[in-house]
């Protein structure tokens, strides 16, 4: 099951991405990002990812986004019943903010669609302007439901460096960010180190994914843009 619970949470807390010119977050109605995981040891696709921008909602704050995600095994199938649906605020100022616990109990209520599940947790930020040097605020969240505890924090979250980059979907100047996850629940640890590739305009270009010895395990990299 926990298994399930992480391949979901990545869908919440993992990717980031933007479309807009004062922030990191797609504004975009209609946009779909595609993505490809790979296993770095072997070259192997982990899973394909597409995020789905499905409506953006302007207010006097800023704007709400509402976008969804999903999971396809390297044979294309899907590997949920529905896309997860997430949202995310972009303030006035370009800052973007989601909300950790309330994207985890959109997970878990698609594991448990009847059960009643609650959360606490604070906000993660992604700020307008980023710099090398940086640091940026930690975020935590806990879920409760049907007797399982999962939390979850992230820390140690600085900007590293500025790099220009290539993938399939073309070449993009970003600005590199890097943190620490926690996840932990009865029965179930995971500690990893994540490295994200942000280009302005646009969001995430790659993510990597390091195990709690700082080995590469997996790279995510933007395929297409449409």
């Amino acid at each position: 099951m926990f298994k399930r619970i992480f391949l979901l949470l990545l869908l919440a807390a993992v990717t980031v991405c933007g479309h807009c010119a004062d922030s990191w977050f797609m504004t975009t109605q209609g946009v779909v990002l595609s993505y490809v995981r790979r296993n770095v040891g072997d070259g192997t696709v982990k899973w394909y990812h597409d995020m789905t921008f499905e409506k953006v909602e302007e207010n006097l704050s800023g704007k709400d986004v509402h976008y969804s995600s999903m999971l396809y095994k390297p044979n294309r199938k899907a590997m949920l019943k529905a896309p997860v649906g997430l949202r995310a605020q972009v303030a006035a100022d370009g800052t973007v903010r989601m909300d950790l616990a309330s994207s985890m109990k959109a997970v878990f209520a698609s594991l448990f669609p009847n059960a009643v599940i609650s959360t606490t947790g604070g906000i993660t930020t992604l700020p307008s302007v980023m710099e090398p040097g940086d640091r940026l605020a930690d975020a935590s969240g806990t879920v409760k439901v049907r007797g399982i505890t999962y939390t979850v924090s992230v820390t140690d979250r600085k900007v590293l460096r500025n790099e220009k980059i290539t993938t399939p979907a073309g070449t993009f100047e970003c600005v590199v960010v890097s943190e620490h996850k926690e996840e932990k629940a009865v029965g179930y640890s995971r500690i990893t180190t994540a490295e994200t590739w942000y280009c302005r305009g646009y969001g995430m270009i790659r993510h990597d994914t390091y195990d709690r010895n700082m080995k590469l395990e997996t790279s995510e990299i933007l395929e297409s843009v449409r």
